[in-house]
């Protein structure tokens, strides 16, 4: 659409923080810088890149933040759960700062967008993460159809509280009575 291309002679400046290192960041950061290079976004051209990873631990976002936040990036990529959490909790609400995310399994349950189907109402969009948990276990059903007891291997982790509740959710369903 219209304003969605690089202009020309401009240098653009984008900060990539990636919650860890290896994937899915990897490949989400990859698809991603691949599709601003199809709009005429190109890294060593016009495109400007700063990139970081966390290792997993939120409280290294205030570290990036101090070094960063006054070097006037057009836009902020988030991704990942941690690393977008840790962000919100810096800057939500600070519009002279837009960041999109990438690779979040719950965006609407950490806070930073209300709904999918509306514009955001503070600095943060973008894209989320999962297959619907009804899915999953339809295809665990389809797989192993004598399967009646799952387990689920969580973590400590904002992702994983999200994950449980909308298993334990979607078991309360008819159609997954048989499952526990």
């Amino acid at each position: 659409g219209q304003g969605t291309a690089a202009e020309p002679e401009k240098i653009y400046r984008l900060l990539i923080v990636d919650s860890q290192k290896g994937e899915p960041y990897e490949s989400v950061r990859v698809a991603m810088l691949d599709e601003l290079a199809k709009l005429g976004f190109k890294v060593g051209e016009n495109l400007q890149i700063k990139h970081y990873s966390i290792g997993n631990k939120e409280g290294a976002t205030r570290s990036i933040w101090d070094a960063e936040s006054g070097n006037n990036h057009d836009v902020i990529f988030l991704n990942g759960t941690v690393v977008t959490e840790g962000f919100k909790k810096l800057t939500l609400g600070n519009m002279k700062h837009k960041f999109v995310f990438g690779a979040v399994t719950d965006p609407i349950g950490i806070g930073v967008i209300e709904k999918f189907d509306v514009p955001p109402k503070a600095n943060f969009t973008g894209v989320c993460y999962p297959v619907k948990v009804e899915e999953r276990l339809r295809f665990i059903r389809q797989v192993m159809p004598h399967a009646r007891k799952l387990a689920l291997i969580d973590a400590g982790m904002p992702q994983s509280h999200s994950y449980r509740k909308w298993v334990e959710d979607a078991l309360k369903l008819p159609e997954f009575k048989d499952i526990q």
